[in-house]
Order: C-alpha cells, then structure tokens, then sequence
C-alpha cells in the first residue's frame, strides 16, 4: 500500500520547493505538479478565487504524518489543504520502489 498526498499550493514554485525538500529528506518517492489549477472556496467569509498549483505527493502510510507535518511547516498558507489518499491497489515493482526510496527506519505513525 502506498499513500498519495493531495496538496494546493500557492504557485509552482512552492509545490516545487516542497517536493524538493521532501525528496531530499527521503520522506517521499517522488511527486507531480499540476501547474495550474482554479480554486473557488470561503474563507473569511468571502468567496475566494486563485489559481494553485496541485502537489500529488507519494510516500508510505508509516510516514503519513510525518509528511503532512512536514508540509505544514514549509507551505505559504496558514491552514493548508493536505488529503491522503491510501492506495490500495498499486503494481508491485512500483510499490516497493517507493518503499525502497524512503528513509530506512520510519517512526510509528501517531496521527
């Protein structure tokens, strides 16, 4: 089982700049950026309109939190939309390279 990461982010550069240091620090295998994408959402009580870049970010479920707290310290926004998805079906070559590209002792996941 591998987990994906579903995370707006301000403009390319900061999808790029996470994904960058979570590679890096060997918490993911690897991540895609959809440059562009329309947001429509309330916040503050007004409707809002942006254009974000979408981090699709793969790792384990062991590191799950790890990653999500990651990405809270090092993303613009101060309440970013960070969704798991658990993928249970995922080709095996596939999976065990992510597996294999992670960090070599992951703690227990307490979220």
């Amino acid at each position: 089982m591998i987990s994906v990461l579903y995370v707006p982010c301000g403009n390319r550069d900061e999808a790029e700049s996470i994904s960058h240091k979570l590679i890096e620090e060997q918490l993911i295998a690897c991540a895609n950026i959809i440059p562009a994408a329309d947001s429509l959402y309330m916040w503050e009580g007004m409707l809002e309109q942006t254009q974000e870049s979408i981090l699709l970010v793969k790792t384990s479920p062991e590191y799950r939190g790890r990653v999500m707290q990651r990405i809270e310290e090092l993303h613009s926004y101060s309440c970013p939309c960070i969704i798991e998805w658990k993928i249970e079906a995922v080709n095996p070559a596939y999976s065990k390279w992510v597996h294999d590209s992670l960090k070599t002792e992951p703690k227990p996941e307490t979220l």
